[in-house]
Order: C-alpha cells, then structure tokens, then sequence
C-alpha cells in the first residue's frame, strides 16, 4: 500500500472510526505500526490478514483497548504480527492492570507476548471459553486471592508465568478449607508452585488442574481426604514430584501422572491396585520404583556442594545435581544414580565415583567431562551410560567389571582410548562406540597363560 506516493509502514486510524472492517488492512505487509484511536469499538475478522510485520499498536489509554469488540481472533492484529506490543505514546506496555468491574470480552488478549504482567481483579466477568488470554507470555499474574482465583479461573493464564497474591509470589499453594474442587487448568503450568496443600472437602481435581507445575515437588493430602477422582493430565509433567499419596476414597485416575518422571514413590490407600512400573491409573507408579500402603518413608537433601539426594529403603540416588561444575565427586554412600542427572551439563570437567556405586547409568550428555575416575569396585556399565560425553578422550575401566551393554560411550567424539584393567570376570558387548567407531582403541591387559 502507498501513501501519496510513498510505502506505507505507519498507518493512523482517523479520530471517530468505529470500526475497522473485514480485511480493511490485509495483505498490507509492509505495515510495522499501527495507531488507533480511542473511538474505536469494534474489528473484524481478518481486519489484519497476513500483516505479519506489524511490531508497534498505539493507543491512548490501556482502556481504550478493553473497549474493542474482535468478532473473532483474527480480528486482533497481535495474532497476525511479529510478537506485536501495546504502546501509549512511545512507551511499550509491559504491565497492564484490569480495573474492577470490567467485563472481558473475547479475544482481548489473544496471542499478545509483548504484556509481562497482569493484574486480574476479584469482580471481573468474561465469557467462560472465549480465549481473551490465549497464547499469551505473561511473566507475572497478579490475583487477590487463591480463593477468588479458584472460583474465576482463566485457562491458561499461568502457563510459564508466576502467581502474585496481595503483591507476594506464591510458591505454597493452600486450597481453602470448604472448597470442594479444583477446576480444570486451574494451576496450569504456573511456574512459581513448589507445593499444595490440599483440605479434605475437596473431591475432585480437574484436567489439567496442575498440568506442567515443573516447581511443584510436595502435594499434601489428608488422611480424612473425600478426594475420589483426578481429571485427564492433571499432574501431568510435574518433573519435580518425588513422592505422592493416593487418598483411601479414590475411585478414578485418569491420564494424570503421565511425564512425572522422577515420581519415585507412592503411597496407595486406596483399593485401587496400583503396580510398580505399571501404566495404568494414570502412569501413577509406572516411574514408581516402590509402592506403599503406608505413608512415604523417603527423605529428600540437597548437600552443599549441590548434590540433589534422595533417600529410600535404605538406598540414596542421586537426582539432580545443582552446584557450580568443575572437579566433582559424587558424595560416599550414594548408591544408585537415578535417570540423567548431570544431563546437558556444560560446567563438570571431571567426576569421581565412589566405592558405594557399583552400577553406572545416566551419565550421558555432560558435553564438558574429560576425565571419570572410579574408587571402587564397578561391576556393570549400562546401555548409553556415557552417551554423548564429547570431551571425555580416555577411561579406565576397573578389573572388577562384569558387563557394558552396548553404546555406552556413543557420540563420544573425543574418546580414542577405553583401557581394561582386567577381563577375568567380563561378559559384556565390546560395541562400546555404536557406529562411531572409528580411530577407537580398546586397550584389553596382558593376558598370563
């Protein structure tokens, strides 16, 4: 489009329109700013259609923007756009405060990224289902209280963001006393949870309810809970989630634990017969390695140097590791290393075992780690242990080893030399490399006759 002449990047809607009608504006991709006026009430569908370098809507007062019927989400230019902002004036709106009362209307919000922070008020009406907040990336979701919240929930409005009560984030959630159930996509992927207490009235929790909570690693229930039922995913991808008790009066698990890949524990008081590395109820025990009748006897630490360690049946795995990389050992008693916990790990140059384990997995992807010295007496590397160590060029392999399954050192580019120590009680694989293979050497010892 041009403009006397011109390419037309800025476009000023006149002072008194009401309405930007159909495709009034598509196909115009030339458009980077867009400036409307606070007369304006309604836009159509595909007002906007394929404006997709539009980075800048000016307006004169956030309320100007409550104000606008979209007849659909094609009607908001932010849908269209380069990950458009909000601006009055020349200063971008990062935070954007819903006065009481007001009444959302659809769309309002849709796939708008630039707003940081939000501010909902307790007495704010919308049409349930209607996305006003659809695909948006809030940082920050101010609400008065986790009572109001429950009773008003906006699906979605949490995901990545953190939750702010009376100015204060909130990391323990406490479901009010009374409340009867928590609705669906109630908590969805807030970021800031690291714990829920849930009262014994409650009797159902929703899909979705704690969907993607990746913070969340202590749900508390009571042992007089009516809780009977837990919606399709709705614990779904909680990675921090250690342990969990099923209430005696649950009767359904739907599709709810599916991704809770370090739910190591569960406590079942329920007639339901939950099975250790089972998929059914849920995946409730399918990453389960013991399930009780009686509460959780497992204790979790973390050490100072920043060992994640997790204590059970007198076995202590090792789960994450958190501290500052370089020359580490892992700490004297560990016995199990669970899953991957160095995974992706770009700060650990060496690592030292101790005698304690004696069984090596999940040491894979620590792209920085040269060298690994063994204390004791390992008897078995597992499939992949190594897999994608691309600094380490050399390992020793004590006499004591029984098995290493196959790739245990895959995709370890810099590795040229696997030296034995001894052999007399080894029946593993020697395809340690996977296909990469070439220029490896594996050094066997002096065999006496």
């Amino acid at each position: 489009m041009y403009i006397n002449g011109e390419l037309a990047t800025s476009v000023v809607v006149p002072y008194g329109t009401t309405t930007i009608k159909t495709k009034a504006l598509a196909g115009v991709s030339s458009i980077t700013q867009i400036e409307l006026p606070s007369t304006l009430t309604e836009i159509k569908s595909l007002a906007f259609d394929t404006c997709t370098n539009l980075t800048t809507i000016k307006i004169s007062d956030t309320s100007d923007w409550l104000n606008v019927d979209f007849e659909s989400y094609t009607a908001n230019p932010f849908y269209y756009s380069n990950n458009a902002c909000l601006y009055i004036g020349d200063s971008k709106v990062t935070s954007f405060f819903i006065p009481s009362g007001t009444v959302m209307k659809p769309y309002t919000f849709y796939c708008c990224k630039g707003i940081e922070e939000i501010t909902i008020p307790s007495n704010m009406t919308r049409e349930p289902n209607k996305n006003a907040f659809s695909n948006c990336s809030f940082k920050r979701v101010n609400v008065s209280s986790i009572s109001n919240w429950l009773s008003n929930i906006i699906n979605g409005l949490l995901y990545g963001a953190d939750l702010y009560v009376g100015g204060e984030m909130v990391t323990s959630v406490v479901i009010p006393n009374g409340q009867t159930t928590i609705g669906d996509y109630a908590f969805y992927g807030c970021n800031s949870i690291t714990s829920v207490s849930i009262p014994s009235s409650v009797k159902t929790i929703g899909s979705y309810a704690f969907y993607g909570c990746s913070n969340l690693s202590q749900v508390i229930i009571p042992d007089d809970s009516q809780l009977t039922s837990f919606g399709n995913y709705s614990f779904e991808n909680c990675i921090s989630l250690r342990s969990f008790t099923i209430p005696s009066h649950v009767t359904s698990i739907w599709n709810s634990f599916y991704g809770c890949a370090n739910l190591m524990e569960v406590c079942n008081k329920s007639s339901l017969n939950i099975i250790k590395g089972s998929s059914d109820y849920g995946y409730i025990a399918f990453y389960a390695l013991e399930v009780y009748n009686e509460s959780s006897t497992g204790t979790q630490t973390t050490t100072d140097d920043g060992f994640v360690l997790y204590s059970i049946n007198n076995k202590v795995y090792l789960m994450e590791y958190v501290g500052e990389g370089g020359a580490i050992t892992i700490p004297d008693g560990v016995t199990n290393i669970y899953k991957t916990p160095f995974a992706g790990n770009n700060s650990i140059t060496s690592l030292t075992i101790p005698a304690s384990i004696t069984a090596i997995s999940g040491l894979s992807d620590m792209k920085t780690l040269q060298s690994v010295i063994f204390q004791g007496n390992i008897t078995s590397i597992g499939a992949y242990a190594f897999s994608g160590c691309s600094s380490l060029t050399s390992i020793t392999i004590p006499a004591s080893i029984q098995t290493i399954s196959g790739y245990a050192f895959s995709s370890c580019d810099a590795l040229q030399l696997v030296s034995f120590m001894g052999v007399s009680n080894y029946t593993g694989t020697l395809n340690l490399f996977g296909n990469n293979y070439s220029s490896k050497i594996i050094k066997l010892p002096d065999i006496q006759s």
